[in-house]
């Protein structure tokens, strides 16, 4: 008997949080259902045509399932995705996750029935509209674990979305400092516009605090758009070449 197929919509920069669920739902309602994930390459084996599976797989699933972050719904495809699914009348989930919450979703998305990411009392409804469109039961499953799993990638995912954040404001003030990071060598205070000197405290210390650096204060000090601004060295740790190459940082250093 063919399994039913469940289309999961999502970003190329969630792609831990989409093979999880994946894993997830694949798992739960054993083995009657195929997950297709676009960025898996279980999904698009070797030497298919990417848009030509995704298209086979939009017209074919019975229900469809929406990673939605900040991030992700401002994507084209995710909407165009979500599109397809709707004009199908088949069952169009939102997953919102890292910081994005199902009250926050902008229309047409939300008046969909939307689910937060890592609420097991949400996972347990979403089992349930799958278990509807496949007519099968819903399975019993440790739902509580798997959101505790979810929370650590939602952690991980919106590091990267600050990260970007922070990159983009500083511009090209941002590429010496994070390229000599990456290849491990500290690097002073870059030359920064004043106006932009406030945001750049911002990030030193967001990379501080997250690990990617350390700071040292040289004790001088000189004055910046915003006052009397101390001159910082950074210096990079042992993960900062990790974090600062990983496909995942749209700003990564070559």
């Amino acid at each position: 008997m063919a399994k039913s197929l469940v289309f999961l919509s999502h970003i190329s920069q969630e792609q831990d949080l989409a093979n999880a669920f994946k894993v997830f739902l694949e798992d739960s309602f054993l083995g009657l259902i195929e997950v297709f994930v676009s960025s898996n390459e279980e999904s698009l084996p070797a030497g298919s045509k990417w848009l030509d599976s995704i298209t086979h797989a939009l017209r074919t699933c019975t229900v469809e399932i929406l990673l939605c972050s900040a991030r992700s719904i401002e994507r084209r495809w995710i909407n165009f995705e979500a599109g397809a699914g709707w004009v199908r009348g088949i069952p169009v989930i939102p997953i919102c996750h890292s910081g994005l919450t199902r009250d926050a979703l902008p229309p047409p998305l939300n008046s969909l029935q939307a689910a937060n990411a890592s609420d097991a009392d949400h996972l347990r409804r979403v089992l349930g509209t799958v278990a509807t469109a496949l007519g099968s039961r819903t399975p019993t499953v440790n739902l509580d674990a798997f959101a505790e799993r979810i929370k650590s990638i939602e952690e991980t995912l919106s590091l990267w979305s600050q990260l970007e954040e922070f990159a983009q404001l500083l511009g090209d003030a941002r590429s010496n400092l994070l390229q000599n990071l990456a290849d491990g060598r500290g690097v002073k205070w870059p030359n920064c516009p004043d106006d932009r000197a406030r945001g750049f405290l911002s990030f030193a210390h967001f990379l501080a605090v997250h690990e990617i650096c350390r700071l040292e204060d040289t004790g001088v000090a000189f004055a910046g758009g915003i006052g009397q601004v101390r001159d910082l060295i950074f210096h990079p740790l042992s993960q900062s070449a990790r974090i600062l190459r990983s496909p995942q940082f749209k700003f990564r250093a070559s």
